[in-house]
Formats: structure tokens, sequence, C-alpha cells
């Protein structure tokens, strides 16, 4: 419960990495772009649109900055926890691209991949998981304004 609240947070994040990966495959499945010919630092097959090291990072750290986010009580550690979690996945994207085995539009693609996927994912799946054990609905402090308010 250090990030959120709720009968199982690691579930959560462990359904939403093997969801993001299916997605991941998928994509690159349908896409079927080759790897960057010439310089590599490393040696890598399959292909390379989308991202799977960027998707990834940003379905793993981008659901823990939503937790930090929504649930975090202290401004000072929500920030903290989105400034490192942020900076984690753009070193992730950058790191792929330095290896030589992703263009940079596969980074990005895989970014905005994830991006989407979290939208769809802290929607309709992630509340299941951090329902609160008493069964409230909200974040700690935030109020139940549900009569005037559709989410």
């Amino acid at each position: 419960e250090v990030f959120a609240p709720g009968r199982r947070p690691g579930l959560c994040a462990a359904v939403n990495l093997v969801l993001a990966t299916l997605l991941n495959l998928l994509l690159k499945t349908l896409v079927q772009r080759p790897r960057p010919e010439g310089y590599r630092l490393v040696a890598e097959s399959g292909f390379s649109f989308p991202s799977g090291h960027s998707m990834v990072a940003m379905a793993f750290y981008g659901l823990l900055i939503w937790m930090v986010w929504r649930y975090e009580k202290d401004a000072l550690v929500r920030w903290l926890g989105v400034i490192g979690f942020g900076l984690v996945i753009v070193l992730v994207g950058l790191s792929r691209i330095y290896l030589g085995v992703h263009y940079a539009s596969d980074v990005l693609a895989g970014f905005c991949a994830s991006i989407a996927w979290l939208g769809v994912y802290t929607k309709l799946l992630a509340p299941i998981f951090l329902t609160p054990r008493d069964g409230s609905r909200d974040a700690p402090g935030e109020k139940d304004d549900s009569a005037g308010r559709k989410d």
C-alpha cells in the first residue's frame, strides 16, 4: 500500500504489464518494421516498431506515476515520484536509441501506445484492484462530490 490503497496494487501492476506486453506483440506483428541497419552496440532480433522496452517502461512507471499522483497526500513526495519515475521512462527510451536497436519513432510510438493504454487501464481495470478495503471509492484527501460530478 505504498503507492495505492486497495486489495491488490501489486496485482494491478502485474496485470497492466502483461496486457501492455501483449499489446506490444500485437503491434509489432501488425507493423513488422525491421530494426535499424548499421551502428548497434547491442544485437537485437525481432521487429522494431514499437519499442517494447519503451512501452513497458511507460506502462509500468506510468502506472506508478498515476498511483502516486492520485493517492499520495504529501505534495513533495508526489512531485518527486512523478519526476523520478518520469526520468526513468525517458532514460529507457533514450537508451534504446543510443544502443542503435530502435529508431526514435519506435520509442515515441511505444510511449504513445502505452499512454493510450494507461488511459483505458486506469479508467476500467485499475479501480477493480485499487478499491480501498473499506469499500470507499475516493482517494485519500478527495471528497465525495459524486452528486455533482460524473467520472
